[in-house]
């Protein structure tokens, strides 16, 4: 066996191990670049800067496609509804400072069709997952959530999933 598919098969294994901690519903299987939809494939811009793959399927709303942009910690999410068709996207992204490091959600988007349906709060779970896996650490929020992010991490925080916590300065939220 390579020394890069043993990697990729250990980073598949820790992976699926954490999603199952994680989103017991969900199931991963690992893909290959060329298997990626097509706008995914745009964000990472060539084969060889995608490092692990994963299409994450979920019981009740589609898939989930996971890319991580080689050697910058930083992963895109396109997530796909029941008929495969583009439902969403996100990014996860290490943020620093002096003191310290944490894994960011960089970005979130729900396409208007999608909204209202669980994506966005399905995204933050997959999210936290990756984030566990990669990082060792749950995910984060920005500093400055949009509204509609925010009301969902105000929900999480209420179920007491998530909690509000001060990083450099700035009140964000993460997962408990």
């Amino acid at each position: 066996m390579s020394e890069i598919l043993r990697l990729y098969t250990a980073n598949f294994k820790q992976c699926e191990k954490a999603f199952g901690i994680y989103l017991p519903s969900a199931s991963l299987i690992p893909v290959k670049y060329q298997e990626l939809p097509k706008s995914l494939k745009q964000q990472i811009e060539k084969e060889n800067n995608c490092g692990l793959s994963i299409k994450v399927n979920h019981q009740d709303l589609g898939t989930t496609y996971i890319a991580e942009f080689t050697g910058l910690d930083l992963f895109y999410l396109e997530d796909r509804n029941t008929e495969n068709k583009y439902a969403g996207e996100g990014r996860v992204y290490v943020e620093s400072s002096d003191e310290s490091e944490i894994p960011v959600v960089g970005y979130t988007y729900t396409s208007e069709k999608s909204r209202r349906l669980g994506f966005g709060t399905r995204r933050l779970f997959v999210m936290n997952a990756l984030s566990r896996v990669k990082f060792k650490t749950p995910i984060s929020s920005s500093g400055s959530p949009k509204p509609t992010q925010r009301s969902i991490w105000e929900k999480l925080v209420d179920e007491e999933i998530a909690e509000i916590h001060y990083w450099n300065g700035t009140q964000r939220y993460k997962f408990s």
